[in-house]
């Protein structure tokens, strides 16, 4: 096995998890390493939002012969740019490499992220659904497939998305916990939409979002039916402190 340092700018210190860090503009390892084991997939880590930070997932590192754990940490935010996180990118070869943690301008990305993928959900009790995402990697998107993420009373999961900044490059904002009493504004009553019945199909409905700190419509689709279950609309709950919760939509047996 053979490990080419491509480049290295700056340090970055590592503590604890909640731990704060710093790093440069364009601080970035390019780890060439030949490994022909896939890293594992990232552990859960539960994030609450923080003011002025960002976070910096954890991620899997090559060390002695094996791959350790790096816990994530919040990096305090930069204007006009975003965190592009730790990856691993497998190359032509199969072997894998390895790319550090970077800032990265917002005007850097111009080209907008594909239509996210469909994905089949369940509801699972004590669980949310995170959906599926677009992210960029090696100068191209990645599809991230969706997961469950254990729930949390009194929050609900803003799940990572992408957004259009004012100088046209695309910022791209990671999943986080919102508590329910962030969000004291209750949701616009749902847009008009034209359905027509379409033989072995169902109609998810639209619904409001919330996005940065305003309610954004997600147009509804139609989703092949399931025999044997019934889809459960996205919708907004108010909680007991008067904020708003809200639920993802999904497939829920009869």
């Amino acid at each position: 096995m053979t490990t080419r340092t491509a480049a290295l700018i700056g340090l970055l210190c590592f503590s604890a998890m909640g731990s704060i860090y710093t790093a440069p503009v364009e601080a970035r390892i390019s780890a060439d390493i030949d490994i022909k084991v896939a890293p594992p997939a990232p552990r859960y880590e539960e994030v609450v939002v923080r003011p002025g930070y960002v976070w910096a997932p954890g991620y899997w590192r090559w060390e002695g012969g094996q791959h350790v754990w790096i816990r994530g940490a919040y990096v305090p935010e930069r204007p006009g740019y975003f965190w592009e996180p730790h990856h691993w990118v497998q190359g032509p070869h199969g072997g894998w490499h390895s790319y550090e943690g970077r800032w990265v301008s917002d005007t850097a990305i111009t080209v907008a992220p594909p239509a996210p993928r469909y994905e089949e959900v369940i509801v699972r009790p004590g669980y949310v659904w995170s959906p599926g995402y677009w992210r960029s990697q090696g100068g191209q998107q990645a599809w991230i497939a969706g997961s469950y993420v254990p729930e949390r009373r009194g929050y609900f999961w803003d799940p990572p998305h992408w957004v259009q900044g004012a100088r046209g490059g695309w910022h791209f904002f990671e999943g986080r916990w919102l508590s329910d009493a962030d969000i004291n504004r209750a949701p616009p009553a749902p847009r008009f939409e034209q359905v027509v019945v379409r033989p072995g199909y169902v109609w998810a409905p639209g619904y409001w979002r919330w996005r940065g700190d305003q309610h954004i419509w997600v147009e509804g689709a139609y989703i092949r039916e399931r025999p044997g279950y019934v889809w459960q609309p996205h919708h907004w709950v108010q909680g007991p402190n008067g904020g708003w919760h809200f639920i993802e939509g999904g497939w829920v047996r009869r």
